[in-house]
């Protein structure tokens, strides 16, 4: 299992308010899709966590740690239970994974999509789609097949192997 760097960050069109008294889900809810109509910048609901101006690089990666971790526990949890997670023999799948962080900077696991829906990057960001493919082939699919690694081009965000059936990490 690998993470990949290319992190979307997700935002609620409007901010969130302790308060009973005034409901909109839109202050709750950061799912691109429900925030149609917001009067929202695309750009301002959707950002590369690791391009975020409002915390330090050190944040980042304590981050990243965490959410690589707790993929890493999930996959070994589901090591000898074929009945819940089977993976498809000789395939590579890609899953999309949702976190909460708190105001403390804890990360928590909110729910894994067999089918991640890769228009949330929107067209600005679109090259994190096209990068995670490019890592595939390279880091995946060449090195399964033995055909020796070409680096075309440079490639900015990585994956990163967090969990190996074969392997204890």
């Amino acid at each position: 299992m690998y993470v990949y760097d290319g992190i979307l960050a997700l935002f609620a069109s409007l901010s969130y308010e302790n308060n009973q008294q005034s409901y909109d889900r839109l202050r709750h809810i950061t799912n691109t899709c429900a925030q149609i109509g917001s009067n929202v910048n695309e750009n301002d609901l959707v950002k590369e966590f690791f391009t975020l101006e409002d915390i330090d690089d050190e944040l980042r990666s304590n981050i990243f740690e965490q959410i690589k971790l707790i993929v890493q526990d999930i996959f070994t949890g589901l090591h000898n239970e074929i009945t819940i997670f089977q993976p498809l023999k000789n395939a590579f799948e890609i899953y999309g994974f949702d976190f909460l962080i708190d105001e403390n900077n804890q990360v928590y696991f909110l729910e894994a999509n067999a089918y991640p829906d890769f228009k949330q990057t929107g067209n600005t960001l679109s090259i994190l789609i096209k990068e995670l493919f490019q890592n595939v082939v390279q880091q995946i699919i060449l090195p399964y097949f033995h055909v020796e690694q070409t680096q075309t081009q440079f490639i900015q965000r990585q994956l990163h192997l967090v969990y190996d059936k074969q392997k204890t990490i």
